[in-house]
């Protein structure tokens, strides 16, 4: 039990930032440059193994971590100094940043809540929270004011950052498992299912990319300097190897398909170019060609 817990089990990554986050199975965290492939600092925060609890900011200043068992958020600057916790927010599945760093997104017991970064308090949505209800995940956009709900037993809706509601897209399976947008397109891929890209204008379905059987996409991005979609894929049925593909995003081709030899988790980086894995090794999306290492540990 004592060698599963030194294990690294989740990498958090930013959609600019240059810093990323790891976690050992449970509590301990290990933050690394992304540029320079060394390791900043190691501290422990209240946080549990599986979901979507550890989150790293846009600006490099700060993570958070939460704790399903304990039902709480912490956020702590890079160095490990907390600056505050919040408690009582029962069954936490996710947190993640806004992409301006301003606020704390929270999903738990199927309710979205924002906390304030700098304070932890509680913000309310300037429209109707009974939008965010039921929420599993979100995805804001980096190219405007578009922002995308999972919801329980909904469609996908798209909204814009306000959750004035812009179109709802039906759903092929019974969960989302990521979302990558371009400047005009949304991609979704679900578990056991395709990856289907729309048109954020006309909410056309222009494209449709499905896996044999037994096969999903876990991760989905878009890379920003090859034009392309980025995935791991990896065969949920039997077990197997993960496998980062590059998909054009114009017609749902896959161009390069790489095997990843390890790992547990990933994480895109530096606007999709760069995949990170739980081992610390760093490939280039579209190519598939390691272009590094990060010192995880010290």
């Amino acid at each position: 039990m004592a060698k599963r817990e030194n294990e690294i089990r989740r990498v958090a990554t930013s959609y600019e930032g240059t810093m990323v986050a790891f976690s050992e199975f449970k509590k301990t965290i290990h933050v690394v440059d992304l540029a320079s492939g060394s390791h900043v600092a190691s501290f422990d925060l209240e946080l549990d193994s599986g979901g979507s609890r550890l989150a790293i900011d846009p600006a490099n200043s700060s993570c958070a971590a939460a704790s399903f068992r304990n039902g709480s958020v912490t956020l702590a600057d890079l160095s490990g100094s907390v600056r505050w916790k919040r408690e009582n927010l029962d069954g936490i599945q996710r947190v993640q940043f806004s992409n301006d760093g301003t606020r704390l997104y929270c999903v738990h017991n199927r309710v979205l809540s924002q906390l304030d970064v700098r304070t932890g308090r509680q913000v309310p949505f300037n429209m109707s929270e009974e939008r965010c209800a039921g929420t599993r995940q979100l995805r804001e956009s980096p190219f405007g004011e578009r922002l995308v709900l999972d919801r329980y037993d909904a469609d996908i809706q798209v909204t814009t950052k306000s959750l004035k509601n812009v179109c709802q897209l039906r759903r092929k399976s019974f969960a989302v498992l990521d979302f990558a947008f371009t400047p005009d397109r949304l991609a979704i891929t679900e578990s056991g299912g395709p990856i289907s890209c729309y048109d954020l204008a006309t909410t056309r379905e222009l494209w449709t990319l499905s896996f044999p059987a037994g096969i999903h996409a876990i991760d989905l991005d878009y890379n920003e300097d090859a034009n392309c979609f980025v995935a791991v894929s990896w065969p949920f049925e039997k077990g197997g190897k993960y496998r980062l593909l590059a998909i054009t995003s114009d017609t749902g081709e896959i161009v390069r398909e790489t095997v990843l030899r390890d790992g547990v988790d990933f994480g895109f980086a530096n606007r999709g170019s760069r995949l990170i894995t739980t081992t610390g090794r760093v490939f280039n999306s579209s190519s598939g060609e390691q272009s590094g290492s990060l010192a995880i540990r010290t």
